[in-house]
């Protein structure tokens, strides 16, 4: 049988949860309603339609290549064998909703999130960074279309790749799951007020400028601190400096970080919060405003790349850079009466409704059907 669109990605080896995981999986789920035995996917995410058509295309990766020098060798023998076995499947469109491998004899789709690799160099390994950079201009040239999940990611895009043609980019919002609208908090949750935290605590992520400004706002007598870090992050623990910040600041009793959590618990989290609090400098996205608004809670944000895109008019904002203005965020929501607090919810839900993933899935549909026509 004929494959119309193969879905060829490898992110989630490594990256099996979080945002990405759950946009290919919307996608994979939305392609298999759409196209049914004339899509398939040679995907290692679980989870997915159980009689969804697998195709399994050759990998050589294997732990430790990059110390053996062979990490290139390998890509370009990986790529060859992959190319080889697409020649014979004849796949009328590859979607690669992450940019990685290269094909050839078929038009490709990339998905694109953000900028990081170029922003913040020095928060990867660097002598990979050339050929990681090498590789996603590689994909920048040679895709039909590329989709960037937000304005901004579009944006960064053209800035630092300006030989791609702006006709070929288009912007495909993430949306946010149903069963944030229906979640529910602990009777545990209800007891006790606390700001939430949710995502890595690297340098971009800003953890520790937040950390200093609700250690500093007075907010730790009547607020706990939940810190929610996925336990693939390289920060999922505490750090040093950061079990040192604690005991200096008395925050023993105060701060609690969990790291292996359920997407139910996630949920109650969410909504049993009094404040979602979301310092990142740099964001392609910036899925958890979503999900935070639709559990019904008040959301703090930066002013800085996507995230107004993405919150619109129903969060408070603060300067990532600026401890201070970040306190003042705190305060500021400390403070709200009521009836205040019930407008910022109303506003967070209306703005989740307006980001949802049939409307992602539709959009996604309609740009491949039209490359692959």
């Amino acid at each position: 049988m004929q494959i119309d669109i193969l879905l060829l990605e490898q992110i989630t080896r490594k990256q099996p949860f979080g945002g990405v995981a759950r946009y290919i999986r919307r996608i994979i789920g939305a392609l298999h309603d759409k196209f049914g035995k004339r899509f398939a996917v040679d995907s290692q995410l679980k989870h997915l339609p159980s009689d969804l058509r697998h195709i399994h295309l050759p990998r050589l990766r294997f732990r430790g290549m990059h110390h053996l020098g062979l990490g290139q060798t390998i890509l370009k023998l990986e790529d060859s064998l992959l190319n080889r076995s697409l020649a014979r499947i004849k796949p009328g469109l590859v979607f690669s909703p992450f940019c990685d491998l290269v094909v050839t004899g078929a038009p490709q789709v990339f998905t694109v999130y953000d900028f990081a690799l170029e922003r913040y160099p020095d928060l990867f390994i660097k002598r990979l960074l050339p050929k990681q950079l090498a590789r996603m201009q590689a994909c920048y040239r040679t895709a039909s279309a590329l989709l960037c999940i937000s304005e901004s990611t579009r944006r960064d895009l053209l800035h630092f790749y300006p030989f791609v043609d702006p006709t070929r980019v288009h912007v495909t919002h993430l949306g946010v799951d149903d069963a944030f609208f229906a979640s529910e908090p602990t009777e545990s949750d209800k007891a006790g007020k606390y700001v939430l935290f949710v995502g890595g605590r690297d340098p971009r992520r800003n953890f520790q400028r937040f950390f200093e400004a609700f250690a500093s706002s007075g907010l730790s007598v009547d607020y706990q601190l939940r810190v929610v870090t996925p336990r693939h992050a390289k920060s999922a623990n505490w750090s040093k400096s950061e079990i040192e910040f604690i005991r200096a600041h008395d925050l023993e009793t105060r701060v609690k970080l969990e790291t292996s959590i359920s997407e139910d618990r996630l949920r109650q989290l969410y909504h049993g919060a009094s404040f979602f609090v979301y310092p990142s400098e740099y964001e392609g996205f910036g899925l958890p405003i979503l999900e935070a608004m639709a559990s019904r809670t008040i959301v703090l944000c930066s002013n800085a790349s996507s995230l107004p895109e993405v919150a619109g008019d129903a969060a408070i904002y603060f300067d990532p850079f600026d401890v201070s203005s970040i306190g003042q965020a705190l305060q500021k929501a400390n403070g709200l009466s009521q009836a205040e607090r019930g407008e910022f919810v109303e506003r967070g839900l209306v703005r989740a409704r307006a980001f949802s993933w049939s409307k992602c899935a539709a959009k996604t549909i309609s740009i491949l059907q039209e490359v692959a026509e």
